[in-house]
């Protein structure tokens, strides 16, 4: 059953993870694009740091709602954690971040790929190479750290589901103990046994077996 705070938490959590992820995959690009004398760099200082100034509080902001909703999810994680294992709605906050992750490292990753192999081939392209390739690579990192994360969630919600289902699945033996009645010669044993069935507790039960 899903609770309102779940409702609550993990889609305002993917929200922040959204902005946060896109802000500090191009902060990465932009630092990779001054630093290596990309064209950010040869057009000036301003230029580069100008947009530091625009993507860094918004990657703030992201990072502190992801933590702040995502630690309430760890919250309710530490109470009950096979319940959080089997909600559909982590599990689909979980998978929605894994896949945009896998998506947007494959996009990257390809369009590094192109550039790279274009230079090496000798393909003319336009811009330059080194701002070309800062916003991919940002991306990629970014997405990589993005997917492994919650692939990690997912793995470990999967073992607990996994182990659940199996604890269910187990059939339940009653503990059972054998007893020898002995008696004199020529006597029955069943009053006995229907003496001592009749002195058992509750879930309790004695069987008589007859020897051969």
């Amino acid at each position: 059953v899903e609770t309102e705070d779940r409702l609550e938490h993990y889609p305002v959590a993917l929200v922040g993870l959204a902005f946060s992820a896109t802000a500090v995959a191009w902060i990465i690009g932009v630092l990779i694009d001054a630093t290596l004398g990309g064209g950010r760099a040869l057009s000036g200082g301003d230029v580069w740091r100008r947009e530091l100034a625009d993507w860094i509080p918004l990657a703030l902001i992201g990072i502190a709602v992801w933590i702040w909703r995502w630690r309430r999810v760890g919250d309710r994680w530490a109470v009950d954690p096979v319940g959080e294992a089997v909600s559909t709605t982590r599990r689909a906050m979980l998978l929605i971040a894994l896949a945009a992750g896998v998506l947007a490292g494959i996009a990257a990753a390809g369009l590094i790929l192109y550039r790279l192999f274009g230079s090496i081939f000798g393909i003319s392209q336009v811009g330059d190479p080194v701002s070309e390739l800062s916003r991919p690579v940002g991306v990629l990192l970014v997405a990589v750290a993005v997917a492994a994360y919650h692939a990690i969630q997912l793995r470990r919600d999967q073992s607990m589901r996994t182990d659940l289902d199996a604890s269910r699945g187990e059939p339940v033996v009653a503990a059972r103990i054998n007893l020898r009645l002995s008696g004199p010669p020529g006597a029955d044993p069943s009053g006995v046994v229907a003496t001592l069935r009749q002195q058992l507790p509750p879930g309790y039960d004695l069987e008589a077996l007859e020897e051969r």
